[in-house]
């Protein structure tokens, strides 16, 4: 990439994609895996165009009646505000940031992760996009491979290492804030006030992945129940002690005590056996991984 391709690149997203980016930044499809978003971090991560005229030309495209305040509002802030506070995050923080592990996440990155084969249709589909385009938007990122990651208790080296390795737009600095922080919850609530946990129902709610999913979101549990349904109340039950006074999370926690036992217990008892089932997957090494992403 150039300077001049990255111009360019500004220039589409303002014409093309930006009028519509407030109403569809945090929506996800299963066919097409840019949507309304820019593409443009790796160009500001390399230093090909600066934040600050990112920021000036989708003002100007604001005030010139060319894009609504929701979409120009919501880029803007995403960069302004979001960018440069966790780019604070990281140099304020480090060196010992990296070793946050605050919910004591231990297990290894599912072999999925890097060939696709799963049958979760928004997993399938995340780490498919991010092979062929080496790209998966924000929400793709926090809710399907990060939120699967956060309940599964997938330590943050192991996720961290991951983002850095496929994204043209990692760079530790920006990565490691939003992953372990933001999507893991590993620093224990420094970054964020609460974990960015959620069920298969908000999946639904925000993408079309689940028609053409082999599970059911709308079950918990049995053969055809989605996963994140279980995972999620068995991430919640796990980390209980520490959650359950934070205030954001109390009427959660109220809708999980409502529960009969029984119900409890047997979505606990679904979410064991998944887990027990992925801690057998069989390896997939770093060769065959590098080797597979570099054919595609």
């Amino acid at each position: 990439m150039t300077r001049r391709q990255a111009l360019g690149d500004l220039r589409h997203f303002i014409a093309h994609a930006l009028v519509d980016f407030g109403t569809y930044q945090d929506a996800i499809s299963d066919r097409e895996p840019l949507l309304y978003h820019s593409r443009l971090a790796a160009a500001m991560n390399i230093g090909l165009l600066s934040p600050q005229e990112v920021c000036e030309a989708v003002e100007t495209a604001w005030q010139a009646g060319r894009a609504p305040i929701n979409a120009a509002e919501g880029f803007i802030r995403q960069i302004l505000g979001w960018r440069e506070y966790v780019r604070g995050i990281y140099w304020q923080r480090m060196p010992g940031y990296k070793q946050e592990n605050r919910l004591n996440a231990r297990r290894g990155l599912p072999a999925f992760y890097w060939h696709g084969d799963t049958d979760l249709r928004c997993l399938q589909r995340a780490i498919e996009m991010t092979r062929d385009n080496a790209y998966a938007h924000h929400i793709q990122r926090l809710m399907v491979t990060g939120n699967f990651a956060l309940l599964c208790g997938v330590s943050p080296a192991a996720l961290c290492d991951w983002y850095l390795a496929v994204y043209a737009d990692a760079f530790e600095w920006v990565e490691l804030p939003n992953t372990l922080g933001m999507t893991l919850y590993a620093d224990g609530g420094y970054l964020g006030s609460k974990p960015y946990c959620a069920s298969g129902k908000y999946i639904d709610r925000m993408s079309d992945h689940c028609r053409h999913c082999r599970y059911d979101v709308k079950q918990v549990t049995g053969d055809d129940a989605c996963p994140f349904n279980s995972l999620y109340w068995h991430f919640l039950e796990r980390h209980r002690e520490r959650l359950k006074g934070n205030q954001r999370m109390k009427l959660i926690y109220g809708s999980w005590d409502k529960m009969a036992q029984s119900r409890r217990e047997a979505i606990l008892t679904q979410a064991n056996a998944f887990l027990d089932r992925l801690d057998t997957e069989p390896p997939y090494g770093r060769g065959e991984h590098a080797e597979g992403y570099r054919r595609h």
